[in-house]
């Protein structure tokens, strides 16, 4: 595994020191799973992976926001791994004064963490490859929209569960409040989404309003297999028949993992049941409606 510092501000030992602290923590041989991690400038992740993989269309938008990608080679089963230099950033001093993982500030085990989640990537596509095809314009079926979504938040299960005995115990202690925080932003988005009444009728409004659903979704189970405590249940911020369903969803893929059956059917009733906490169930029957009306 190769690791390579595209910003030139960082000490030349880093990539030796964090390449032995990823090797150790997670114990076994990452060359097989890793071709290399690219560390990129601020706003440019979107730039390197589309030069790496231009059939992907990162755009400039998702580019400032987005902190990490990890691409699959399904050719020789090996993954490239592109992070932002923020993450790197947030525990490169601890790294380089040979701090204890033990004793890094929640800030930098963040930054940790997307190293670990990403190479979860890397172990998923090893063991269940995949390949995520988003439907075209001309059928935005709800149904369809759950298949496209259910490959997404399962591509994230996978990374999930392959890393979590991994995760440095301090940061699943004191993790929950940071992945309730990124839920409750997610339904900030949904409520004001939805606060316009043209947003509950329009073919945008609603899809906006699916697509901070699956968000908040993709965040609850993330925080639920990142447990502290074994008997934890998943977040209450998206009602108790959304964390039920979460629960035993999780629990079934845990214990099956890596051969997992295809169906969405209990990923659609999950959404179905949290659109159902904030009273948006009726845009269900509008994606149909918008498919027929085209």
């Amino acid at each position: 595994m190769y690791i390579e510092l595209v910003p030139k501000i960082y000490n030349t030992n880093l990539s030796y020191k964090l390449k032995d602290l990823l090797n150790n923590l997670i114990g076994v041989n990452l060359d097989d799973f890793v071709e290399s991690i690219i560390i990129s400038e601020e706003g440019d992740l979107y730039k390197v992976v589309n030069s790496v993989d231009p059939s992907l269309g990162v755009t400039n938008s998702l580019g400032n926001t987005a902190v990490a990608k990890t691409i699959s080679n399904y050719v020789t089963g090996k993954s490239l791994i592109v992070i932002t230099n923020s993450q790197l950033k947030a525990f490169s001093n601890e790294l380089l004064a040979d701090v204890r993982v033990a004793n890094w500030s929640f800030n930098a085990l963040n930054g940790l963490y997307t190293f670990i989640h990403e190479i979860g990537h890397a172990f998923d596509y090893k063991h269940r490859p995949n390949k995520i095809c988003k439907p075209s314009i001309e059928t935005y079926r709800f149904s369809e929209l759950i298949e496209y979504y259910h490959e997404i938040v399962l591509s994230e299960i996978g990374a999930n569960i392959n890393i979590s005995g991994y995760v440095p115990l301090q940061f699943k202690q004191n993790s929950r409040h940071f992945f309730n925080q990124a839920i409750q932003s997610s339904i900030n988005g949904l409520m004001a989404e939805s606060s316009s009444p043209i947003n509950l009728i329009s073919e945008t409004g609603c899809s906006n309003i699916l697509a901070h659903t699956i968000m908040a979704i993709r965040n609850a189970q993330e925080a639920y297999i990142q447990r502290y405590r074994v008997k934890e249940k998943p977040t209450l911020l998206l009602g108790k028949k959304t964390c039920r369903l979460i629960r035993n969803w999780i629990d079934k893929h845990e214990k099956t993992y890596p051969n997992w059956h295809s169906d969405s059917a209990d990923f659609e009733n999950i959404v179905k049941a949290t659109l159902s906490k904030f009273k948006l169930r009726p845009i269900v029957e509008d994606f149909d409606y918008f498919q027929y009306s085209r």
